[in-house]
């Protein structure tokens, strides 16, 4: 794992100074954990009270997605942005992510009042499953949210509707 330097009071990641770091917020990150460990205690709901095999399907599926989502929320650590590469840091067993910005492609989904939506990082070169590639903004604060959609407008990553996020 790549540490972060300090030299004159400026932070550098593998030699390339960062730019932008995004942590979630305490408060964010404990109501977000909150919000998956309900709607896995809803699935085991489903899944215990009804019989039907396609509720039961659908409910395992339920909670595996929120177990998934889970622990990308718990694991998180920050989101790291040079001049040339986006890092996701993880605590623990994850491998952190190192995307440069010719091989990244960033996208927004607008959550619902309890959802919060998610910012992703899809490799477009590599096509793989990405389930620890985004960063939930439900634990982000709007005011850093702008400032992540401002860099990446800046660095032209975002183009097209991608400018016209809601926060």
């Amino acid at each position: 794992m790549v540490e972060i330097e300090e030299k004159d009071g400026k932070k550098y990641i593998d030699g390339e100074e960062i730019l932008l770091e995004i942590e979630y917020d305490l408060l964010g990150r404990i109501f977000a954990l909150l919000f998956r460990m309900f709607g896995i205690l809803i699935g085991f709901f489903f899944f215990l009270m009804f019989q039907n095999y396609i509720v039961k399907i659908t409910s395992m599926i339920v909670i595996l997605f929120f177990i998934v989502d889970f622990l990308g929320i718990f694991l998180f650590e920050r989101l790291i942005l040079t001049n040339d590469k986006v890092c996701l840091r993880y605590k623990y067993f994850i491998k952190s992510k190192f995307f440069s910005y010719k091989s990244v492609r960033v996208t927004k989904s607008n959550g619902t009042i309890f959802g919060g939506g998610s910012i992703s990082f899809y490799n477009k070169e590599k096509k793989h499953l990405n389930i620890f590639e985004k960063i939930d903004m439900l634990c982000v604060s709007n005011e850093t949210i702008k400032q992540l959609k401002k860099y990446l407008i800046n660095k032209k990553i975002l183009k097209g509707d991608e400018y016209e996020w809601i926060n």
